[in-house]
């Protein structure tokens, strides 16, 4: 055993000093200390074309119409500015008319269009089908501003598919607690037999049982005129409050049938019951200081003034400011790609949404500032409408806010927000997904302006120097690690071969001890 630690410690000290040592087969510029990007070539101007699949009929349409004036802003926005390659941005809307066979019918035809990115689609169990089936298999870029479904995180897209709402891995904590703070003990859940309702009432269950209260039954439904028996079902407890999982049109029947047959009148509510046509519709009174949960808009008051200018009213639905995020988000990634492929504004869409450049939120004036840096070829933080926008390695979004909501006199109304956070480094590797995407195709040399960025894989003591004592000396007791290895560290897998060794990483350093991060 004292003979391998000397030889590993041999070796360490010939990878500090062999200065003609084994090539490390990256191509280094250790001259500027920069990660150098092969962005794509600029190519012929054409038109940006987004594809928007919303349900424009059917029971979603109260969302997908209000979703469609948010993308049609932001295409103006883009467009004040001299859209995009110098041409106008187009947006062509296809009616999913809340129908999945209407749906992936609807999104075949935007990619038979010519479309370079599809904005949609609502729900869950939708999106999930059109990128299976549709937007994957055509190399498509889906981004969904409503769907949040935690199925979609773990869906084997090819990167393709991205969302600028919350999962409801991130909303079910918070309405759970929002239940238990109004002392309920036991619940029941009514939801939508589809991967939204599935996926929030199994995290809500989750979070309400893990702070000590009991979910007696999560009854599913379908398209009905009648809940009763699921009512029933749900009730058979005597719960002390029924959580609704559902979209406006099955709650405004089986809210109605709860009360009516005096089965229970405590309720909360998630976002796809955010809706003050139903309360209207069935008495608004009748639920007055109840509480729901939605994702919310960090930057509200930017984003209301220009919508409410634009439309005559402020935007009061969810996934309007995220419909609105979406489309600029494919917008100024295509300016940065110099390309209006749909693989390459991919590629470029957590570059113009993370760490380095300015924050830019939203209206006209932001936007217009966006586009004209990144034409210039200058780094830019879009954070839009919603504030949150900063994409996980699965297209998620990494953070943002969730809108605890009350019946107030009959009005939906603001009770709080509460902050909201993803896992960002989901592989375990020590880089978030924004560090990662700035590190480039040649992450040795990507010596970041922000050392809190720590997006210098080989100053591994993120001190802005490489030493052996900071640096080469963390490989002590990892050499011969491997994937699942308790001392396993990715970040020192310098040559992405799965395993940390002396040759492939550890000589990364030679010719490199002393360089420091200016």
């Amino acid at each position: 055993m004292r003979n391998v630690r000397f030889l590993l410690f041999a070796t360490l000290a010939l990878a500090v000093l062999l200065a003609d040592g084994a090539s490390s087969g990256h191509a280094l510029d250790s001259a500027s200390g920069q990660s150098t990007r092969s962005g794509a070539p600029a190519q012929p101007s054409q038109n940006l074309t987004i594809g928007m699949l919303l349900p424009l009929t059917g029971g979603l349409s109260e969302f997908g119409m209000a979703m469609q004036n948010g993308g049609n802003l932001a295409a103006l926005h883009v467009n004040n500015a001299g859209g995009v390659l110098g041409q106008p941005v187009v947006v062509i809307v296809a009616d999913s008319q809340s129908d999945l066979t209407a749906a992936l019918i609807a999104a075949q035809s935007l990619i038979d269009d010519g479309v370079d990115a599809i904005v949609g689609e609502v729900a869950s169990g939708i999106t999930l089908e059109v990128a299976g089936q549709v937007t994957i298999p055509s190399g498509m870029l889906l981004i969904s501003p409503a769907s949040t479904s935690p199925a979609i995180t773990s869906l084997a897209d090819d990167d393709l598919v991205f969302r600028t709402v919350n999962s409801d891995a991130l909303q079910a904590p918070i309405l759970a607690q929002v239940a238990r703070d109004q002392g309920f003990q036991t619940a029941c859940t009514m939801h939508i037999n589809n991967a939204y309702g599935q996926g929030l009432s199994a995290s809500f269950t989750e979070a309400f049982q893990a702070l000590g209260g009991t979910v007696q039954v999560e009854v599913p439904h379908g398209e009905q005129s009648s809940y009763l028996g699921e009512l029933q079902q749900c009730t058979s407890g005597t719960p002390d409050v029924l959580a609704g999982i559902s979209y406006p049109q099955h709650g405004a029947v089986y809210l109605k049938e709860a009360l009516d047959n005096m089965l229970i009148d405590q309720f909360v509510f998630s976002d796809g019951l955010k809706s003050q046509d139903m309360f209207d519709q069935l008495g608004a009174d009748d639920f007055e200081g109840m509480y729901g949960t939605s994702s919310v808009s960090e930057h509200t008051a930017e984003f209301s003034g220009a919508y409410e200018a634009q439309y005559g009213e402020p935007p009061l639905l969810p996934y309007i400011a995220e419909a609105y995020d979406a489309v600029v988000s494919v917008a100024l990634a295509a300016e940065r790609a110099g390309s209006t492929d749909s693989a390459t504004i991919r590629d470029s869409l957590r570059d113009v949404t993370c760490p380095p450049g300015p924050s830019i939120g939203a209206g006209a004036a932001p936007i217009g500032q966006a586009v004209q840096l990144v034409a210039a070829g200058q780094s830019v933080n879009f954070e839009g409408a919603t504030g949150s926008l900063e994409f996980t390695e699965y297209g998620d979004d990494v953070r943002g806010a969730i809108e605890i909501w009350t019946i107030v006199s009959g009005q939906i109304v603001t009770d709080r927000e509460e902050s909201a956070a993803a896992q960002p480094d989901l592989d375990g590797d020590g880089f978030d997904a924004c560090v990662e995407d700035y590190l480039g195709s040649d992450f040795l040399d990507a010596c970041p302006d922000d050392l809190s960025d720590y997006a210098w894989p080989l100053d591994v003591s993120n001190d802005g120097q490489l030493s052996v004592v900071g640096d080469v000396l963390n490989f002590r007791d990892r050499i011969g690690a491997t994937p699942g290895a308790p001392n396993w560290w990715q970040r020192l897998d310098f040559n992405a071969d799965g395993q940390l060794s002396v040759v492939g990483d550890v000589l990364m350093y030679r010719d490199r001890i002393g360089e420091t991060c200016t």
